[in-house]
């Protein structure tokens, strides 16, 4: 997609930066990936997260936690490391 007065070079880092990220996605199931649509896009609390998949708070916040975990390994297993300087 070009942006008006976007260089070249920044768009082909996001265009990187998306298929990484995509390809992080797609080592998530599909319960994982509600719970974090649900909670980072949707701002949805745990708990209404949880009644709507009919799993308990605590359920659903270790999912959240085991899938940014998958999701930061695989980002890092890339080359994406947030904490590079």
């Amino acid at each position: 997609i070009y942006i008006p007065g976007q260089d070249p070079e920044s768009l082909a880092l996001k265009h990187e930066l998306s298929q990484q990220i995509c390809k992080a996605l797609n080592e998530l199931d599909d319960k994982d990936i509600f719970v974090l649509t649900e909670s980072f896009l949707y701002l949805k609390t745990l708990s209404t997260i949880g009644q709507e998949l009919g799993m308990n708070i605590n359920a659903v916040r270790k999912r959240k936690i085991k899938a940014l975990r998958i999701l930061r390994e695989s980002l890092i297993k890339q080359g994406l490391d947030a904490n590079q300087k």
